[in-house]
């Protein structure tokens, strides 16, 4: 990597016009918003001819930046009289043509250095003479910019080498990828068809989440849509830096750290992650990096898509599937250019043979306008034959069987060291070739531009290439032995033979692999492997050895114990169980079968065996059942067949012994194949909806409704759950599909429904209700709807605020008068006129609330139709509203959810014999003490006396788990002015007490605090909630308003929490950074340091407790800088406290890092006190695969370049020293890690071969 010197002496050397060229990118990167005037994306004046000012950017605000660039060869006599006057030009409107004052910036660039008094004295005269200070960018600031931030700009006009070259921007990627052997890609650059919503969903995604994953078939437009996504959401959001990831080979953690700048924002793509073997450097960057700062978009092929989001665990991510186009679409995209394929029939051809795929489209394309004839675009392999030969310039180096043999095993082994050793010496032997021979044909291939050769490894670039040739060599025409790819690389190569297989498949069908099935099925029938790996292997050649993977499976399933009384249970979202989704199993290899027709029975029968014997994968098999058989292109080929055969699978084993567990199964999954299979036109995939489709969804909705309504008496609430999902759950339907349902199933409901059922009334009446709201009719339904008649039913519909005289509300264009209108509907249905209609309510009110499902949808908008009904009761008479709201808090007096609180208590409180009685019935009535708080909390201020008073300590020394709100008894201060404390102190009594009492608080008292006497008891109360409530505090209020009258508490408070915990976790306390809105912050945070420092707390891996401070620092960045620069300075010769200062700067201000470590050297040089330090953060977990050595020289050869550039370099030579040796050792270390990870792969294979127990053994012992 080039050091700062050599680019000084770059930049030194540089011509004028070159310079000046360079500064305009420079400048245009340097400025805020620079996206909105880069001189690449408006009309700049860049000149290498005499001109005034040398660059102009037109600003968002309407003013203009001027540049003015000077070179040592056009210095003249004195740089600072050169500098004068080229401000003075700058303000000349006669050469400028600009008015004055609309110049807003002055920037000033050259190739020199100058002395501080001369810069300081060109800023006085700029400030006197034309009221700016302008910016000075000289030798050394462009330099180190460059080094630390602007590498690109080095590679292109200083021509110097920086890390590998791996991370460009999009423009570099699109422009290298179909460049040399790229070119032979199917392009990037063609028309952009708009279709469905996918860019609009994407640009939302990458808009609210940091990673975004776009997975789909080969070939559907993946990479384009990432591309066209990341440009359109760059043109909003300027801040953000377009990059991405070209792998070649190079060790990419060095390309992270010096190319993606802390200070800066972001947005990485990687294509196809799942062949960039050095991803999980990219993750642990992406861990490290501040909130928003980088974004990911990345791409992977479906089949890929597991493995894929198993790299994401504990990562937040959204992902976008791309479909496969439809044939208008692939026509559509021919027709335009760069193709311009007018031809109706050429665009027939090529959209039969795309089928729905738009790179084999864009290829065929290409060939028909090559070829000009139809009858060659027949043969997909020979598609692609034809495609890839006839953009290789010297056809007669594929003539040579060697260098076919190398690009094939570069096609599977992903990339290959150049240079003759090990791994060359192995390839020579195992596949008997010709070492030198593989070394020569490497350099070839790269001459011919047909493979990528960066430092010391040799790819293929492009996955559709290398899935070509692996076929060609391995599969087609044999060139190298399967057999010997799979004996000698299976064990340690797994992920690549899955790569390989499943890639030739998806392009070019399971059948063309039929060559080497015998290859595959003898190794599999000879080679001893343990379960893991056969589960591998089968995995991977399902497609190919189908009967041997059902065989196998069917032998596991036997030899598993038998499961006493197993518990089969519906659980939403269970996805806890990650080694489920990412490890091979048998329960997962059988879904792989769910989308073969030929295998499906099978499929069916051993996983429900298998469940049967694992009862904990129950849930997962629903999921996936769901998840696989929803409406897909290949289905609607098929007339949905793959449906049809799971319900009849499940109808069919209903009936028999153990016939719960299928029923239970096929009401899980009828809610989503329901929603699914509907008669709409506009969900299908295809675009000729026949007779023959619609009749076949006709039966799939016919059989699953005979089924739910048949078993109805047995499995009545999952049932009618599903049943009443498009009324309660509002899931859309159409008419036409109503009226077909209502043909089978009225007759249903007459004879499987029970009308004094409630349930199943209100099944009833709300498919009428959906009937007369789509339109359609049914004098059957109607008779059926009298007989299930309830009033239950009744009193629901008029209590759902949704729903008005038949319609919902947002039929409604004013939302006020659909509340207006339904409050008066409930005010006149619900004006009871006796105690015992007020009964009956609350008795439907039972049956409503204790049906879950009900209680789920109901429960809270309920609230505000009781209140209303209590409301207008109350004021018609008042026994009624009395009665009404006993009833409600008896029966809400023991349920876990209440809808009733001190408002509706308040609604009767205008008399105080009314509070008296109701609070007589609740004693009487032995019911919680909740309700006497809510009739205490409902006598007006000027009726409280001194009885009252005495009931409110009482009842607050007998409740034993609730929340208060102080605020409410305030009012009680009438008797006693010291009430808030008295409570507050019995409830912090109570809590200390423990046992049944835990009685939590609002933060009200502890924000709002009067004398010295409050102070103690809020001292003393808030530690006690902060330990009960995590959320007491959330926001710190409470805390700072304690803090304001003693600082020494937040010491107090640490203590606390250092003695209680067990293992700090800064995050779980962010509300102490409220700290800096004290007056004398500074000196608060130094003390607590002290303390933490005393007390030793910096035991944790990760970073120090004191980040707790900086968690809000964005909102004080200055302040924030500025005070760990001075505590840098102040206590730079105590190495425990700058140790957590930069922790907190590797965790929280990462920008600060390199003026921190500038500061800190330029006090200190003590190399002593430097190797004490923790310079980098603490985390020693790194994830899978990453190589910890190189990540750390990576590190440690970046301070040195920070030593390098510092003005005490030569105080700081035994610093350096320290560094290189620290480089050294890690270089050493490498290649011992290289042996541990060969080594650890030989252990795991020994550990697994002795742990091993054969299915066949299983099965011998018995």
């Amino acid at each position: 990597m080039a050091s700062l010197q050599q680019i000084q002496q770059a930049l030194i050397n540089m011509n004028e016009t070159l310079f000046e060229e360079m500064c305009g990118i420079y400048l245009s990167y340097e400025f805020p918003l620079h996206r909105s005037f880069n001189p690449q994306n408006h009309k700049t004046k860049q000149k290498t001819k005499k001109g005034t000012p040398d660059i102009s950017y037109k600003l968002p605000n309407e003013g203009y930046l001027f540049a003015q660039i000077t070179t040592q060869e056009n210095i003249g006599k004195s740089l600072t009289t050169k500098l004068k006057n080229d401000i003075k030009e700058c303000f000349n409107i006669e050469k400028t043509k600009i008015e004055i004052e609309k110049i807003k910036e002055i920037a000033l660039c050259y190739n020199e250095q100058i002395k501080p008094s001369d810069e300081e004295l060109i800023n006085d005269f700029a400030k006197k003479e034309f009221n700016i200070v302008p910016h000075h960018f000289g030798l050394k600031r462009i330099a180190k910019d460059i080094l630390f931030k602007y590498h690109f700009i080095g590679r292109e006009y200083l021509k110097l080498e920086f890390g590998t070259g791996q991370i460009v921007s999009i423009k570099q990627f699109i422009k290298t990828y179909e460049s040399g052997g790229q070119s032979l890609a199917t392009p990037l650059n063609n028309h952009y068809l708009e279709r469905n919503q996918d860019l609009p969903n994407l640009i939302d995604s990458i808009i609210n989440n940091n990673i975004v994953i776009i997975h789909g078939v080969a070939g559907s437009g993946k990479s384009k849509l990432a591309i066209e996504g990341i440009e359109k959401f760059i043109e909003e959001e300027t801040e953000y830096i377009d990059l991405a990831l070209f792998p070649n080979g190079g060790d990419l953690i060095h390309d992270l750290i010096s190319e993606i700048d802390n200070s800066r924002k972001y947005i990485l793509f990687v294509d196809d992650v799942n062949r960039i073997e050095q991803f999980t450097s990219v993750l642990a960057h992406y861990r490290k990096a501040t909130e928003n700062s980088l974004k990911l978009v990345l791409t992977v092929r479906d089949y890929a898509y597991s493995e894929a989001k198993s790299k994401l665990l504990g990562l937040k991510y959204s992902d976008i599937h791309t479909e496969r186009f439809s044939d208008d679409e692939i026509r559509d995209l021919v027709e335009a250019a760069p193709f311009n394929i007018k031809n109706s029939k050429f665009r027939f051809k090529i959209s039969s043979i795309a089928k729905g795929n738009p790179r084999l489209a864009i290829m065929t394309a290409k060939l028909a306008l090559e070829h000009q004839k139809i009858e060659a675009l027949d043969n997909i392999f020979d598609l692609f034959d034809q495609y890839f030969t006839s953009f290789i310039y010297d056809n007669d180096i594929l003539n040579e069987p060697i260098n076919l043999k190398v690009l094939g095993l570069l096609s599977f082994f992903n990339n290959i060291e150049h240079e003759k050793g090990r791994e060359i010496e192995k390839l020579s032997s195992n596949f008997n070739l010709d070492e030198n021979k593989i070394v020569d044909s490497i350099e070839k291939l790269h001459t011919h531009d047909l493979i990528l050769l960066n430092f010391g490894y040799a790819k293929i670039g492009e996955q559709n290439l290398a899935t070509y040739f692996y076929y060609k060599v391995f599969i087609k025409d044999k060139l190298l032995s399967i057999n010997n790819l799979l004996k000698y690389y299976f064990s340690t190569h797994s992920n690549r033979f899955s790569d390989s297989i499943k890639s030739i498949i998806e392009h070019f069908g399971v059948e063309s692999l039929g060559t080497v099935k015998p290859l595959i099925k003898k190794y599999w029938q000879e080679q001893d492997l343990e379960l893991r790996q056969r589960l591998s292997f089968l995995d991977i050649f399902r497609q190919i050895i189908p009967n041997d993977v059902l065989v196998f499976i069917e032998s596991y399933i036997e030899s598993l114990p038998s499961t006493t009384n197993p518990i089969f249970k519906i659980e939403e979202n269970n996805d806890s169980d990650h080694s489920f989704i990412y490890e091979p199993n048998a329960l997962r290899l059988l879904f792989s079968f769910y989308n073969d027709l030929n295998y499906l029975d099978d499929a069916f029968q051993l996983s429900f065996s298998l469940i049967k014997k694992k009862p904990d994968y129950f849930n997962k098999l629903i999921q996936n059942l769901k998840e696989k058989f929803g409406k897909s292109f290949n289905d609607e080929k098929s007339k949905f067949e793959r449906q049809h055969k799971l319900i009849d699978y499940l109808i069919g084993m209903s009936k028999k012994e153990e016939g719960d567990l299928y029923k239970i199964s096929l009401i899980a999954v009828s809610q989503s194949i329901l929603s699914t299979f509907k008669l709409d036109t506009e969900g299908f995939k295809s675009e000729d909806v026949n007779e023959d489709l619609v009749d076949s969804i006709k039966r799939i909705r016919e059989k699953l409704k005979r089924f739910l309504y048949e078993n109805v008496e047995n499995f009545s609430e999952p049932i009618l759950e599903v049943l009443l999902d498009n009324t309660i759950n509002n899931v859309a339907i159409s008419r036409e599909t109503h009226e077909f349902d209502l043909t089978v199933t009225t007759s249903l409901m007459a004879g499987c429904l029970n009308s004094s059922d409630f349930r199943h009334c209100l099944l009833v009446q709300e498919e009428c209700w959906l009937m007369n709201k789509l339109g359609s009719s049914s004098n059957e339904l109607e008779s059926i709807k009298i007989q299930f008649s309830h009033s239950a039913y009744e009193t629901f519909i008029n209590l759902n605020r949704e729903r008005l005289r038949g319609k919902v509300d947002f039929e409604f264009e004013n939302s006020d008068e659909f509340d207006k209108l339904k409050t008066t509907d409930q005010k006149q249905f619900f004006h009871f006129r006796s105690t015992k209609e007020v009964d009956n309510f609350i008795e439907h009110l039972r049956l409503i609330l204790n049906w879950d499902f009900l209680s789920k949808h109901s429960l809270y908008q309920l609230r505000q139709s009781i209140y209303i009904i209590l409301e207008e009761n109350n004021r018609q008479n008042r026994k009624i509203g009395f009665h009404l709201l006993c009833k409600l808090i008896t029966f809400f007096n023991l349920r876990k959810e209440t809808i009733v609180d001190a408002s509706f208590f308040k609604i009767i409180s205008d008399e105080n014999e009314v509070l008296e009685k109701l609070w007589e019935y609740i004693v009487s009535n032995n019911l919680q003490p909740i309700w006497k708080l809510f009739v205490l909390d409902s006598i007006p201020a000027y009726r409280i006396e001194k009885v009252h008073y005495d009931r409110l300590i009482n009842t607050i020394s007998i409740q034993k788990n609730d929340w208060y709100s102080l605020k409410n008894f305030e009012k009680y201060s009438n008797v006693d002015s010291q009430v808030i404390e008295k409570i507050v102190k019995q409830i912090t009594d109570l809590n200390e007490k423990g046992g049944d009492y835990k009685i939590w608080l609002d933060r009200e008292f502890h924000q709002n605090l009067g004398e010295n006497n409050q102070l103690e008891l809020a001292k003393e109360s808030y530690l006690q909630q902060y330990f009960m409530n995590k959320h007491f505090d959330h926001g710190g209020k409470a805390l700072l308003s304690i803090l304001e009258k003693d600082k020494k508490f937040l010491n107090v408070l640490l203590r606390s929490i250092v003695e209680r915990q067990i293992k700090l976790k800064a995050i779980e306390h962010r509300e102490l950074s409220i700290v800096w809105e004290l007056e004398g912050a500074e000196e608060v945070i130094d003390n607590a340091i002290l303390l933490m420092v005393e007390m030793n707390t910096n035991y944790t891996i990760g970073e120090d407790f004191i980040n707790t401070f900086f968690y809000e620092s964005h909102l004080r960045s200055v302040q924030v800088n500025t005070y760990l620069l001075n505590l840098i300075k102040k206590y730079y010769y105590r190495v425990d406290v700058v140790n957590i200062a930069f922790n907190v700067i590797n965790y929280s201000k990462k920008d600060l890092f390199d003026k921190a470590f500038v500061t800190y050297l330029s006090i200190n040089q003590s190399k002593d006190d430097f190797e004490q330090i923790d310079w980098f953060e603490n985390q020693i977990i790194y994830p899978g695969g990453a190589k910890v050595s190189k990540i750390k020289i990576s590190k440690w050869q970046y301070l040195l370049n920070l030593v390098e550039g510092h003005e005490k370099r030569l105080d700081l030579i035994e610093i350096k020293r320290f560094i290189n040796s620290q480089i050294g050792h890690q270089e050493n270390f490498a290649v011992i890690e290289e042996s541990w990870n060969f080594l650890r792969n030989m252990v795991v294979k020994l550990n697994e071969c002795i742990t091993y127990t054969s299915v066949l053994n299983i099965k011998l012992n018995g």
